[in-house]
């Protein structure tokens, strides 16, 4: 059997999860085997096509999601659900943890009949692991609205962190983009030119990596200070990173840098 036949035989379903804010969801979904895509947004609200901040607004009744699309052949349905119930608390309403709002309900919107009754059966077996109710909903599968792009324009020092640079970014920069997610990725500009990478959180501090080729494609150094243009990035990552920019820190592989030239 060739590649191109094998890759034809591919079965692709999806499955969509709310559970707080949207990127810790993706995080527990994006590297399981048999986990084909994933996409973050918004689901099961009044308003077409919401905005960030509409949604945020608590107005519109969506909820950010995560929609997963997978093999079924190699992971079940009900392992990402079990995946579900691992990677929140189901037992709180409307909030979790610090981000509070019915946007950060607990809901499993379901593609089929056979997705529902999953559901309800894996729900009544998780509740044994709690003491409080469960207060999860499980609805039929509403429009899916990708999360647009999140931006935000900052000014900031570049400075040394191990073999690279960084600029760090308070709790508030952080919130701006990605809602204050300990891992998300984003598109960052400077001097023009742009990179895709990911924001993360290493010994307390977020941090915007800067290596070597990135610094030299933007024309900066350790002790500059820059405008930092972040970007929310929601784009499919199938490009793989060349290897000029392959020790960023921190980074997301899967995606070629961008260039405004």
């Amino acid at each position: 059997m060739t590649t191109d036949e094998t890759t034809s035989e591919t079965r692709r379903e999806k499955a969509t999860f709310g559970a707080g804010c949207f990127w810790q969801v993706e995080a527990a979904y994006r590297d399981l085997p048999g986990v084909l895509d994933t996409a973050v947004g918004y689901e099961g609200g009044t308003v077409d096509n919401p905005t960030y901040e509409q949604v945020c607004s608590d107005t519109t009744g969506h909820a950010e999601v995560c929609q997963v699309e997978f093999d079924p052949d190699r992971i079940s349905y009900d392992e990402l659900l079990e995946k579900f119930w691992e990677a929140h608390d189901p037992t709180q309403m409307n909030r979790q943890g610090p981000d509070v709002g019915t946007q950060y309900r607990s809901v499993i919107f379901t593609h089929s009949d056979e997705q529902a009754k999953a559901a309800h059966r894996s729900k009544a077996h998780a509740q044994q692991r709690f003491t409080s109710p469960i207060v999860t909903a499980i609805e039929e599968a509403k429009p899916f609205w990708r999360a647009e792009g999140i931006s935000v324009r900052i000014t900031a020092s570049i400075v040394p962190r191990g073999p690279a640079a960084a600029v760090v970014l308070d709790d508030e920069q952080v919130a701006a983009v990605g809602e204050g997610a300990k891992r998300f990725p984003v598109v960052a500009t400077v001097n023009g030119y742009n990179w895709r990478t990911t924001i993360s959180r290493m010994r307390g501090e977020f941090l915007l990596g800067l290596n070597r080729a990135v610094r030299q494609e933007a024309g900066v150094e350790a002790g500059d200070t820059v405008e930092v243009e972040l970007e929310l990035d929601t784009a499919p990552r199938e490009v793989e990173v060349p290897e000029a920019l392959a020790n960023a820190l921190p980074r997301t592989p899967g995606q070629a840098p961008r260039s405004n030239g």
